[in-house]
């Protein structure tokens, strides 16, 4: 009986052939010449041709303003109130330009109402897609560009920030606060290894992820195995704090930190400082694998021994 839907062609997604539209592989062409890392924001949600990778990641509007952003958009649940213009509400407000920015949202996408491909989304959401279009034309902070698309809109945000950057001010989206591009190296979702030069005053580091107390930042040297043992290895928590944009910002003066911290003092007496930036529990996940790991050559080293054993009787 479960195999009467395949048997007779009625099966729906899993047998129906798809193809990939032209226009989301020129905007995926066109995202991977850039090595710079940058978020895609898509309204009202991201379409399942959407380009995303490590470096690029992809935030749909729709669940980005129940999630991160609810704290900004909890007043837009009306009953009765169009679900075209709620879902948009965010993006009339005046926060908009600064939320986009320090989240390093670059590029603001209309994706493609497709029928012929199952990908339209459009019909839970206003079922009005030039809607969303003739309301990004009035943002002032979004400028509408041309990447060889037919019907893909794309928008770009030039003011859009960094992952991770310096700052001397707090980080806020009311005002907008200079900033400095640090030097870092992604080595993988959990850990990014970051250089700083000749830093003689307090500063402020942004990080563009969504705020987590198990964010911490090592000065120093790194050993994910250290994390495990020795609870004053990170910089304390009082100089880690969600900003306003519910991401993460860490404080740090250098006069004090190189005082516990491993800092190379200049004759000028500023500081090179190495930083590690580090999700903490992905040292538990490392732990297990080993103790799995471990389990599993003794378990096989067990039952190969077994075998020979009986093989000489």
């Amino acid at each position: 009986m479960n195999a009467k839907p395949l048997m007779f062609n009625k099966i729906g997604d899993l047998s129906t052939h798809r193809h990939i539209p032209r226009d989301y592989v020129v905007f995926k062409d066109f995202i991977l010449n850039q090595s710079d890392y940058l978020r895609t924001l898509w309204l009202p949600t991201n379409s399942r041709w959407s380009i995303y990778t490590n470096n690029h990641p992809k935030v749909g509007l729709v669940s980005v303003i129940d999630s991160n952003w609810l704290e900004f958009n909890k007043n837009n649940n009306r009953i009765g109130f169009p679900e075209e213009k709620r879902i948009l509400q965010i993006i009339y407000k005046k926060i908009s330009n600064g939320l986009a920015d320090s989240s390093s949202i670059k590029y603001v996408i209309v994706p493609l109402q497709d029928k012929a491909n199952d990908d339209d989304f459009f019909v839970f959401y206003g079922n009005d897609r030039n809607f969303y279009i003739r309301e990004l034309n009035k943002i002032s902070w979004l400028k509408k560009i041309d990447i060889g698309t037919k019907e893909l809109v794309v928008y770009e945000n030039e003011g859009y920030r960094p992952h991770i950057y310096t700052a001397t001010q707090k980080e806020t989206i009311y005002k907008e606060v200079p900033y400095k591009k640090v030097a870092f190296q992604f080595k993988n979702p959990t850990e990014y290894k970051i250089k700083l030069k000749n830093i003689k005053q307090p500063f402020f580091l942004n990080f563009s992820e969504a705020f987590h107390s198990d964010w911490k930042l090592r000065v120093g040297g790194f050993n994910w195995f250290k994390v495990l043992t020795d609870k004053n290895y990170f910089l304390p928590d009082k100089y880690h704090f969600k900003n306003d944009a519910q991401l993460n910002s860490f404080y740090i003066d250098p006069a004090t930190i190189c005082k516990t911290y491993n800092c190379k003092k200049n004759t000028d007496g500023s500081y090179d400082i190495n930083l590690t930036l580090y999700f903490r529990p992905q040292s538990y996940m490392y732990l297990g694998l080993i103790i799995s790991g471990t389990t599993l050559f003794a378990c096989l080293s067990y039952l190969a021994f077994i075998l020979c054993s009986k093989l000489r009787l």
